[in-house]
């Protein structure tokens, strides 16, 4: 039997793998049932075998999907690059309106 965590642990797991997430993100994604959770006197226990399938859901379509060959995952890094390029041009554009 997996370990059951407490919400921040939880999100200790998710943000040492690299996702920027609050203990309050965590206890939302378990209210709305985005994350496997037991609610029990008033509070949430996430079992750890759940917290890594999670992870593996945020990350599928993306260049950290676990599997994918490294051809999928440079054409999936160029992807991601040139989207934040365009959001860096449009707060460019917002912060010059602002000077």
């Amino acid at each position: 039997m997996t370990e059951l965590l407490t919400i921040r642990e939880a999100a200790a797991i998710l943000q040492s793998c690299g996702i920027e997430c609050h203990w309050h993100d965590v206890k939302k994604w378990a209210v709305e049932g985005k994350i496997k959770a037991k609610h029990e006197n008033s509070v949430y226990k996430i079992n750890q075998n759940d917290v890594y399938e999670f992870i593996e859901l945020l990350w599928k379509g993306t260049s950290y999907e676990i599997g994918i060959n490294n051809e999928t995952k440079i054409t999936r890094l160029i992807q991601e690059i040139k989207q934040l390029e365009k959001e860096n041009k449009k707060l460019r554009r917002k912060l010059s309106l602002l000077e």
